[in-house]
């Protein structure tokens, strides 16, 4: 029942954020970020593109790391499951 909340809401963010990114207030970012954070912490196929989306682009890795401090611990873990191999922090750090 969770999960199935979870989903709906994420894909109600991402639609209605994919209907107000044309808009000059940048709500329609900050909703699909939300929608596709939402499905990273359930869903493992979207951890997996989320890797490759990673390995492809490394400016977009350096600020998903930087970003991964400042966001709600399950959502920090669910994004540390995503670091490519120049993103992983050493174990005794």
């Amino acid at each position: 029942m969770r999960v199935a909340i979870i989903k709906i809401s994420a894909i109600m963010c991402l639609v209605v954020g994919l209907l107000t990114l044309w808009l000059p207030i940048p709500t329609g970012l900050i909703l699909i970020a939300t929608g596709l954070g939402l499905l990273l912490m359930i869903s493992e196929r979207v951890a997996r593109w989320v890797t490759g989306v990673r390995r492809r682009f490394a400016g977009l890795d350096r600020l998903l790391k930087r970003a991964e401090p400042y966001l709600p611990r399950k959502l920090r873990r669910a994004l540390a499951r995503t670091r490519t191999a120049r993103g992983k922090v050493p174990a005794g750090e």
